[in-house]
């Protein structure tokens, strides 16, 4: 606080300051503007990347039920390939009536929607013979440790069917 020290003979006359808070309250405001610039900052700087769209929602419904059929034979081809030490042919597989691969319990008009193939160990192809649906590759490592995936892409067939790269977009994993 400031003092008023006033003469006598000089007639000298201080003014004093009022404690109103004036100063105060702009120190406040700069620090609440600083905090905010600064916690506006953070926000900008911990965004999170925007998540890739999962492809198998834009599949159509005959799509996704081949889907959650692969899905649900890669248990069933990991037993038999286990059990006789060898991988599956499709003719076995349809022989034990695992879908999608059981041609006995498929209607005649599933029947002709999928060409079938083994190019590889492990690898299990279904192109599709109508433009409408995509093609399925199936990829099944031998240890159980590696989760089996699954592929799919529309259009005509892949030169090597059983390579990752483009055109083949993952839709699912092994749990």
């Amino acid at each position: 606080m400031q003092s008023t020290q006033v003469s006598a003979s000089d007639g000298i006359k201080q003014t004093i300051a009022p404690l109103d808070g004036r100063r105060e309250t702009r120190w406040c405001l700069l620090t609440l503007g600083i905090i905010l610039l600064l916690g506006a900052l953070g926000i900008r700087m911990n965004q999170a990347p925007v998540p890739e769209r999962r492809q198998h929602l834009s599949l159509s419904v005959e799509d996704k039920a081949m889907l959650l059929s692969l899905s649900n034979a890669i248990t069933e081809i990991r037993f038999l390939q286990q059990a006789d030490g060898d991988w599956p042919s499709i003719k076995s597989l349809n022989e034990q009536q695992i879908p999608p691969f059981d041609q006995l319990k498929a209607n005649t008009e599933r029947q002709s929607i999928y060409q079938w193939s083994t190019p590889q160990a492990g690898c299990y192809l279904a192109l599709s013979q109508q433009a409408a649906l995509s093609s399925f590759m199936l990829l099944i490592p031998e240890s159980e440790q590696v989760a089996g995936e699954i592929y799919s892409h529309s259009g005509p067939a892949a030169d090597s069917p059983c390579h990752t790269g483009s055109p083949w977009q993952l839709q699912s994993k092994e749990f």
